[in-house]
């Protein structure tokens, strides 16, 4: 909830919405609760676009252009994500994070970097972080092991779990 409420303060920075701590106030003026939905319902299309072009990224690298495409069409179609369009829920930024971990995974499987390892380990925190459900994700970065077995990979991934135990405890 944190993040929204970041982006209604930026929005009520800029003059696009008006805050109160009042809930009174709202009924009052419902012009202005319609806006800050309407602000709402946008943050989670930005978060849902992102994951589209998480979803064509990673099957695009896994399967090439069709995979890519035909990922994103799915989850595009996908009941449960429109849905959640019509929704102000964390899941929409959840379920970013969570590809943006698998993103990384991947680079991390592929290159070894640790920037990689640790980018997983960050973005599987703030996913779990969104939604605590998804505590386990904060492990991910030990599956790129699979690919690259060294001492060097075993630090790097282990790392990248610390990480996203610290994004966590940080962010709740």
């Amino acid at each position: 909830i944190y993040p929204l409420g970041a982006w209604l303060a930026g929005a009520a920075t800029l003059g696009l919405a008006t805050l109160s701590p009042d809930p009174a106030y709202y009924l009052e003026h419902p012009a202005a609760m319609g806006r800050l939905y309407l602000l709402g319902r946008l943050f989670m299309l930005l978060f849902h676009a992102g994951a589209v072009g998480l979803v064509f990224s990673l099957a695009f690298r896994l399967g090439g252009w069709r995979a890519g495409s035909v990922g994103a069409v799915l989850y595009v179609l996908s009941p449960t994500v429109i849905e959640n369009t019509h929704l102000i829920k964390p899941h929409a930024y959840a379920t970013f994070w969570t590809l943006a971990a698998l993103n990384a995974l991947l680079s991390a499987s592929e290159t070894g970097s640790l920037m990689r390892w640790g980018g997983c380990g960050v973005f599987a925190g703030i996913a779990a972080a969104s939604n605590l459900a998804l505590s386990p994700l904060c492990a991910l970065p030990l599956l790129a092991l699979r690919r690259r077995e060294s001492a060097g990979a075993w630090k790097s991934a282990l790392a990248g779990v610390v990480l996203g135990g610290v994004i966590v405890a940080a962010l709740n």
